[in-house]
Order: C-alpha cells, then structure tokens, then sequence
C-alpha cells in the first residue's frame, strides 16, 4: 500500500548485510526438511502454545521474525539480539534480497511489541474474538509502503546496532537460495549442527582462531551447502560472517 503524500523511499540495499533468525538448534532440521522457516501460527494453530502472549497481538503469530543488519554494524553480537538471541540457539543468516524477490507481505518496525506494524492498539480491541489468524491478519495492511521502507532504512543506517528492528515476513520464508549461513556460539549447537544429515567438517586448520572462529563447517541446503561457523557468543557476528566467507571483506552476502 503506498501513500498519496508521501513518497515512497528505495529499500536502502546498499546499507543491509544480512537477514538473521535466530532459533533452538533443535528446530533447525524439521525446518531444513521442510525447506522453510514457518510462523508458530503455521506450527502450532490456534491452540498452541506461544513463545510470549505478545505472539497473540497477530504479529508475532502469524510471522517469521528476522533482524536486518547494516553493513556498517559489527558490533553486532553473534548470539544475535531481541526474539531469538542466546548463547545456545542457532542464528540463521539469510540473503537480504529476499526482501525484493520474494512475494508475499512484509512490515517492518523497531520492537513492536508482536504487534503488526501499522496497527494501533485500538486496532486490536475493536478485532472479533477468535484466533490470531482470523482476528488480525486485516491488520497486515495498515502499515504503508514508505513507513516499511523507512524502518527498514533507519535500521541498516550507521554503525550502531538497531537491536530489536524487526522484519516480520508473511507466514513463512523459503529457505533454499535464501539461506547463506549459520552462526552457533557454543560448541554444543555446533556439534549438533555437525550431526545433521550430510553435514560436514571443514579439515582446513583455522587460522582464523585468534579472531574468535573456533568451528567451521558445512550443511547441504536444497542443491547446495551453506557454511556453519562457531564464535563467540559477544564476538562480532559481521566478522564471524566474514571470516567463514557467508560475506565478502565489504559485508555482502556471497
């Protein structure tokens, strides 16, 4: 939906490195098989049981969460921040044109609280009874082409992290083309990573070692195989990103 006063800025592309979803390194193969990251909406239906009540304000339920991370930002943690950040979950590294090529609705917003963006809490009390899909997904709509695009930008601009942006994508995202990387900042995640089917070590020594990079590995995804490093949880993810070579030395993805 575009404003008729307001002009619609360009996704600032130039500025973005990397999508990232953090999740529980158990969650990680039913989503490989499935080719995709889903909502919990998707998993669980209206009667599952939801990460925070806040899931139930339509935005949390019915999305995939990613951070956005400006090129600039490497400062950001590994462990990664906001809606899946810890030591022990995987951090899922996702090609950021999947905002351009990928159909299907978007919002963006700097922590709205599970709420859709664009929605008010007013909104939310005049909705019907019922299930989160049923009760909001009108609500999807409210949040204008140039206010997305906004929050986006201001979420990649500059060098400090915008730690609790979020893109909230419709549903679900494919993974296959889209999935670059992984980051596991404990060696338990790794060796799990490490135990999925087709994964592999890397046999190459690691100089990298005295930059925090202590696993390197590999996993297929779809016809291809995405790398899977181990750092540090406080260590520079766009380093981490580099070194691994998910990046190039000026932050895009490979």
């Amino acid at each position: 939906m575009q404003s008729s006063t307001r002009p619609t800025p360009p996704l600032a592309m130039n500025r973005v490195s990397t999508l990232t979803h953090g999740m529980p390194p158990g969650f990680v193969q039913p989503a490989l098989e499935n080719g995709r990251l889903s909502s919990a909406f998707h998993r669980e239906g209206p009667d599952g049981r939801y990460h925070r009540p806040a899931d139930r304000n339509g935005g949390g339920a019915l999305g995939v969460y990613t951070r956005a991370q400006g090129k600039q930002q490497d400062a950001w943690q590994a462990q990664g921040y906001g809606v899946g950040s810890n030591p022990n979950n995987v951090q899922m590294v996702l090609d950021p044109n999947l905002l351009q090529t990928r159909p299907g609705w978007r919002a963006s917003s700097i922590d709205n609280m599970g709420k859709v963006p664009g929605a008010s809490q007013s909104d939310l009390l005049e909705l019907k009874d019922g299930n989160p899909l049923e009760r909001t997904t009108e609500l999807w709509s409210k949040q204008t082409e140039p206010r997305r695009n906004q929050a986006f930008n201001t979420s990649v601009s500059g060098r400090r992290p915008q730690k609790q942006n979020e893109q909230v994508h419709w549903e679900h995202i494919p993974l296959d083309g889209n999935l670059r990387g992984m980051v596991t900042t404990s060696p338990q995640s790794f060796n799990q990573m490490m135990q999925l089917p087709g994964a592999w070590r890397s046999g190459l020594p690691l100089p990298q070692a005295s930059h925090g990079i202590q696993g390197l590995g590999y996993v297929p995804v779809g016809n291809g195989r995405v790398p899977v490093v181990q750092t540090t949880p406080t260590a520079s993810q766009a380093n981490a990103l580099k070194l691994s070579g998910i990046t190039d030395t000026d932050g895009n993805v490979r």
